[in-house]
């Protein structure tokens, strides 16, 4: 059946476009520097290349405001050290500390429309009928607080979630269309960049190996299939020896065989199981830095967010349509394999190392994708027409975002917005607390040159329209057949 918003589609697509960076440089803007979880460390280390691509004393006493760093552990991976790094001294050579930190932060701030776009095309390409599935998950996407926060601050996050999404974007298409290999190679070389950029895109590669393991069934039968996933394990178990990484270094180095013991595999299961509660809190409503300094956002809110994403889910789960031999639903089992695998790396961590973090929920943005894009179909497919799904979508996904923003957010860290900061509410510590030189610190946290200022309220006045705008075209929707919509499947060729 065609879409039934043919000629709005692409207009559609445009204000996703538009809502998305305008919510990313609000976020970016009024939420001060290194109040996402772990920005200290990983700005340290772009702090550490940016001087490196400097050699004006001007520009370098910018990078590093008192000859010295103000945080002696630096985190993240070289990858994302030469790009903030780069963007950082870019900025640096025009503007003051604070201004180049703010603008290297409105510049990553792009990752975040990247994820937008991917998952407008990935829920076109599952549902090619139903654009209202395609809008609702991307207002999910646009609004999301936390993916926001990460995506507009100088994280590897950001770049590992938009490669990512990405790279799930070609997963689909392999399993879709008519040709695998080459979206599959695509898909490879994006989660590829992904992993350089964080450790934490390695779940988007079960993702991958389910879908070609899929088309090599599809394809060329069953034991070609299996024959090519004994061949992967091999690949994966090789991948594991020889690629370097801090984290798996140092993984390596803490692991030995006295941790293989009987009952490890419940134990792990059963962590999983107790952490389930702060991996949802901290995806969904985490505004704070995670473990310390959160920012308190009412049980009432977490529980409306957990009660929404049950209802959907719980409709999406009512019409996989598993039974589909190839095409969207071989997707969803390679998204599955995913999402499980990007769980099951924390309680690797914990059990096989020791450790001590609770579960966060960024640790699953690299398959954000296809999660929300499943809400949106569940939405759908519980209020079985356009208009309703799109109304219903779009109010839910535009409030998980604003109300917190403008209720919590603002009030929490300004004393008067948008110039005045309460000093008390900012975070000036690295990791358990500890690490850095508070005076240094505020050098990039503020106070901004004016035209930062004036464009922190713009773009805060200009989010909140963007999200009355999506209200009213989600409301506005065309009605449309009341009829479930059904996942592309193509036939097994």
């Amino acid at each position: 059946m065609p879409s039934p918003l043919p000629a709005r589609a692409s207009w559609c697509l445009a204000f996703v476009a538009a809502a998305a960076a305008l919510h990313a440089l609000a976020t970016g803007l009024v939420r001060p520097m290194f109040q996402v979880s772990d920005e200290i460390g990983y700005f340290a280390l772009a702090q550490q290349h940016a001087l490196r691509q400097v050699s004006d004393d001007i520009t370098r006493a910018r990078v590093m405001p008192g000859g010295q760093p103000f945080y002696n552990s630096p985190g993240g991976k070289e990858t994302f050290g030469q790009a903030s790094g780069a963007l950082l001294a870019a900025a640096a050579r025009r503007h003051d500390s604070a201004d180049a930190a703010a603008i290297t932060r409105l510049a990553i701030a792009a990752c975040h429309v990247a994820v937008v776009l991917a998952v407008w095309g990935l829920a076109r390409r599952l549902y090619p009928a139903h654009v209202e599935i395609a809008w609702v998950a991307s207002m999910f996407a646009v609004w999301q607080p936390v993916l926001t926060s990460f995506d507009a601050g100088v994280t590897p996050d950001a770049f590992a979630n938009a490669l990512s999404a990405w790279a799930l974007y070609f997963v689909a298409c392999a399993l879709t269309g008519r040709r695998a290999w080459l979206p599959l190679l695509g898909a490879t070389l994006l989660a590829a960049a992904a992993f350089a950029f964080k450790d934490t895109a390695l779940c988007v590669f079960a993702a991958i190996a389910w879908a070609g393991i899929a088309c090599v069934w599809r394809d060329a039968g069953r034991t070609r299939a299996l024959a090519g996933a004994v061949g992967l394990v091999g690949l994966a178990t090789i991948a594991a020896l020889t690629i370097r990484s801090p984290y798996i270094d140092d993984a390596l180095a803490r692991l030995d065989a006295t941790r293989l013991e009987p009952g490890l595999a419940m134990r792990m299961v059963a962590l999983l199981a107790r952490q389930l509660v702060p991996a949802f809190t901290s995806f969904w409503t985490g505004l704070g830095n995670f473990g310390a300094h959160a920012i308190f956002v009412p049980a009432a809110w977490t529980w409306t967010v957990a009660a929404l994403c049950a209802v959907a889910i719980a409709g999406f789960l009512r019409r996989t349509d598993a039974g589909s031999p190839i095409g969207a639903a071989a997707a969803w089992w390679a998204f599955g394999a995913g999402i499980m695998s990007g769980l099951l790396l924390h309680p690797l961590r914990v059990v096989l190392l020791h450790g001590v973090d609770d579960f966060q929920g960024r640790w699953l943005f690299p398959m954000i994708a296809p999660m929300l894009v499943a809400l949106a179909a569940g939405i759908r497919h519980l209020l079985q027409t356009p208009r309703a799904s799109a109304a219903a979508g779009t109010f839910a996904a535009t409030a998980i975002g604003v109300v917190p923003l403008v209720l919590i957010v603002v009030p929490f860290f300004y004393a008067a917005f948008p110039a005045d900061y309460h000093v008390g509410s900012l975070y000036l510590q690295g990791v358990y607390g500890k690490g850095a030189d508070p005076a240094r610190v505020l050098a990039f946290v503020g106070p901004l040159s004016p035209w930062l200022i004036t464009a922190r309220a713009m773009t805060f006045a200009l989010t909140l329209a963007a999200a009355v705008v999506a209200v009213a075209i989600g409301a506005g929707w065309p009605r449309g057949p009341a009829r479930t919509p059904e996942p592309r499947a193509e036939a097994a060729r």
